[in-house]
């Protein structure tokens, strides 16, 4: 198996240790991997809490792309999971460690619909810059399934972005 990437190795491969330790490349892959796992989990999370609490006008529409993106986020999810685990890695999931500032209020007033909107704008925008440090972590070890999905991940962001701005404007 030497020379194969973890994933080459199945999803229950050896566990790192002394004896067949994994190239750092591979571990800083994991924690990337596992900084978008949190990312997005915390980007699905906001985008459904948003979408049950906007009003106004133009709610209902923009609570219908905000559902619509909530699940796409959550799709993502367990794909990312199994791509940590095909690294050896536990895929933990610790959205208070991610670098998004983007959370719906635990008290108080939800934001309107242009403070949701501009919220999760700069929360997609901060996450593809993760996705993209983390792709190129990706394309550094030559791994083939990180560099797909990452990638489709990448222009998944950016086509929220992309909605989320036009959405905006049409307000």
């Amino acid at each position: 198996m030497a020379g194969l990437a973890p994933h080459d190795k199945g999803v229950a491969s050896v566990p790192i240790s002394a004896a067949n330790a994994v190239d750092p490349r591979w571990e800083n892959l994991a924690v990337g991997l596992c900084h978008v796992l949190g990312n997005t989990c915390r980007l699905a999370r906001t985008s459904m809490s948003y979408s049950w609490n906007v009003t106004g006008p133009g709610a209902r529409s923009f609570a219908l792309v905000l559902e619509q993106h909530g699940a796409e986020m959550h799709d993502q999810l367990k794909p990312l999971a199994l791509l940590i685990r095909g690294l050896s890695s536990p895929a933990y999931l610790n959205y208070h460690d991610t670098n998004l500032a983007v959370d719906p209020p635990r008290d108080g007033p939800m934001p309107g619909i242009e403070g949701m909107m501009a919220a999760l704008v700069e929360g997609h925008r901060q996450a593809s810059l993760s996705v993209d440090a983390t792709l190129d972590l990706a394309r550094d070890c030559e791994d083939a399934p990180s560099i797909a999905h990452l990638s489709a991940h990448l222009g998944l962001h950016r086509r929220m972005v992309w909605e989320l701005s036009a959405e905006q404007s049409a307000i």
